[in-house]
């Protein structure tokens, strides 16, 4: 519809001309601001240290697993690093003593090795999302 279309329409022209012009109650204001609540202000909560460490702690891994490639590596440009000498012919070897039973109990029976892996792994997964999933504060 346009304007003289609307201007034209008996009932509209009507209402408009015979309809009295509604004002609100004195205390209108005063009704409508009680109903509406008023919000608390945001408290802001320190944050705790754990937070910042838990949210560190996956670049610290990732740090010391480049550490431990860099000094367990074969690499000729890598033979520069101070201790790897030590690092190769004493920490290696004490590391390897506790894979290896490890390495049996994944090597020995067939039937255990699919189940034994899926446990592990699901383990490993879920240690690795606990320590580097960051959990929200609630505020009050």
């Amino acid at each position: 519809m346009e304007k003289n279309d609307l201007l034209n329409d008996d009932f509209l022209r009507n209402f408009v001309q015979k309809g009295s012009l509604e004002s609100p109650s004195d205390d209108f204001v005063e009704k409508i601001m009680v109903e509406i609540k008023q919000q608390p202000e945001p408290v802001y909560a320190k944050t705790p240290y754990y937070y910042y460490l838990k949210s560190v702690l996956g670049y610290i891994a990732l740090a010391a697993f480049v550490i431990f490639f860099v000094l367990s590596s074969d690499i000729f440009f890598f033979n520069f690093i101070p201790g790897k000498q030590y690092f190769s012919d004493h920490f290696l070897p004490f590391l390897n003593s506790i894979i290896l039973p490890l390495k049996a109990l994944f090597n020995d029976t067939k039937a255990l090795t699919l189940p034994l892996m899926i446990i592990v792994s699901a383990g490993l997964l879920f240690v690795f999302d606990h320590l580097l999933t960051r959990k929200r504060v609630a505020q009050s």
